[in-house]
């Protein structure tokens, strides 16, 4: 029977071409599309996602080219074909450095080049570049460090196209982009508001 597949859903995101994307209680994804009312589910290597009780490390992301991107919490970043109605598949791999560095994504932005900057969980973050698909990784971890600054909670982009990054051991991190001269911040040093780590940035109008 063509319907939703689960009764529970945890969000539903409606796409630039007005596809509905429902993430519910049951691994992958589900599709609605309005104009033939029938539903699709992709399974998105559901086999490699983690177990959670949540739809909250889905990340959704929508460029400026229209294209489609999700990451599920283990199985790596997917992009959506249109045409073939089919995901293309990222995954790590650890015998190609040009792969993605993990394939637990928390956080995509875009930068003025189109390239996605992708945070990840143990993995840093990740410079995409789409017009040869080739991932560059800074990894954030130094010799001293906890393991939560390889946890890349948030990214954003200022009008200067400058890439700001927030991890969960409470550094912010500025780069260029071309990764040089980084300017790192650590809110948890006299700032009496921060106390964990960074979870969500925002780019204001100044």
């Amino acid at each position: 029977k063509n319907g939703l597949n689960s009764n529970y859903v945890y969000r539903i995101y409606v796409d630039r071409y007005g596809l509905f994307w429902i993430i519910n209680d049951l691994k992958g994804i589900l599709c609605f599309n309005p104009d033939n009312k029938l539903f699709k589910y992709f399974s998105l290597h559901s086999e490699l996602r983690e177990n959670i009780m949540e739809g909250e490390k889905y990340v959704i992301y929508e460029d400026r080219n229209n294209n489609f991107w999700i990451s599920t919490y283990g199985s790596g970043l997917f992009l959506y074909n249109r045409n073939k109605d089919e995901f293309i598949s990222f995954l790590h791999d650890k015998y190609n450095a040009n792969t993605i560095s993990s394939n637990f994504i928390l956080s995509i932005c875009e930068d003025n080049s189109s390239n996605l900057w992708i945070g990840t969980r143990n993995g840093g973050v990740n410079k995409f570049r789409l017009n040869d698909e080739i991932f560059i990784n800074i990894n954030l971890e130094s010799d001293n460090s906890n393991s939560y600054e390889n946890e890349v909670r948030s990214i954003a982009k200022d009008k200067k196209n400058r890439i700001w990054v927030g991890t969960k051991g409470g550094n912010l991190i500025c780069y260029k982009e071309n990764f040089q001269s980084p300017l790192y911040i650590n809110l948890k040093t006299g700032v009496r508001f921060v106390k964990s780590g960074i979870y969500a940035l925002f780019v204001d109008s100044k």
